[in-house]
């Protein structure tokens, strides 16, 4: 089961770990992007009372559709 982290905890682990996690987090800013090879993907930024991280979601899975349709300003379950 993965451990639950707060965005300080997931900025204070090492550049090259390689950690499960999950955590309850803000969409703050979620925009389509074009990648160099033409395919869509989102940007999207998450944010708790102690931070915030971006995060790039590539193909067009149910995580993309449903971050896409919701928007900014919803709160999220990252596994």
């Amino acid at each position: 089961m993965p451990k639950e982290y707060t965005v300080e905890a997931i900025k204070a682990l090492p550049q090259d770990a390689s950690v499960h996690f999950e955590g309850v987090f803000l969409t703050r800013k979620v925009d389509t992007k074009t990648a160099r090879n033409g395919s869509p993907f989102l940007s999207v930024e998450f944010a708790d009372n102690t931070g915030s991280f971006n995060a790039n979601c590539f193909s067009d899975t149910l995580v993309v559709r449903v971050l896409s349709e919701s928007g900014a300003g919803q709160v999220v379950r990252v596994q």
